[in-house]
């Protein structure tokens, strides 16, 4: 049966990340606002804020994830370079393998850039695979994520905003949490005066703000 066994999820998720792979790095091309290391291609993943490109670092040839501001998002709202900086911070110095790493921070004028290990494909676009009837593992998945987590709370970290467009999944069927852009000090009272996260994956207890704290490992 499909995806009975570790070879099978390993062969299926090396077949999707080849044809992902291919659709994005056919014309990888020199940014010229970004160090001249390294070389862009399309965009993989947008939000309020910023974009992430996938790219080279052409020095180390290696395949790289870069998170940047919108064009003209810092003009308007410029208190966004501490949230890069602070994003840049927590991933410093977490080190955990289900965890992206970090490469490299930069502040030019035009915006902060954070340069990550490029770690798969997203949960979300996985799911083709298991809509085409391979279903995703979903214990290991979960261990994984699970881990990470227990890792951030032993931190004094709260990722705050777990959901599939947020865990990587690579070839080797190894997990790893991205964006730390909404994270949080669990001590710090300024960050949890109300509830942030995609509204879909809140917990009870963050919806619920006239019961217990929130759980932390979220």
């Amino acid at each position: 049966a499909p995806f009975t066994s570790p070879d099978n999820l390993a062969a299926r998720v090396v077949e999707a990340l080849a044809n992902w792979r291919r659709s994005r790095l056919e014309s990888l091309t020199p940014a010229a606002d970004l160090p001249h290391r390294y070389r862009t291609g399309r965009t993989i993943a947008e939000g309020h804020s910023a974009v992430v490109l996938e790219g080279t670092d052409v020095v180390l040839e290696r395949p790289v994830a870069i998170k940047r501001l919108k064009p003209g998002f810092l003009r308007d709202k410029p208190h966004y370079r501490d949230i890069f900086r602070r994003e840049a911070k927590f991933l410093a110095m977490l080190d955990h393998p289900n965890i992206v790493p970090l490469y490299e921070y930069r502040e030019p004028e035009d915006g902060p850039l954070i340069v990550m290990k490029l770690a798969g494909m997203t949960l979300r676009d996985l799911a083709g695979v298991a809509s085409s009837g391979y279903p995703l593992p979903v214990a290991r998945i979960a261990r994984q994520l699970g881990a990470a987590l227990d890792y951030c709370a032993d931190q004094g970290i709260s990722h705050r905003d777990v959901k599939p467009d947020n865990v990587l999944m690579d070839a080797a069927g190894r997990l790893s949490l991205i964006d730390f852009g909404l994270a949080a000090r669990i001590d710090d009272a300024r960050m949890w005066s109300a509830p942030v996260g995609a509204a879909p994956y809140l917990s009870p207890e963050v919806l619920d703000r006239n019961g217990t704290r929130e759980d932390t490992r979220r």
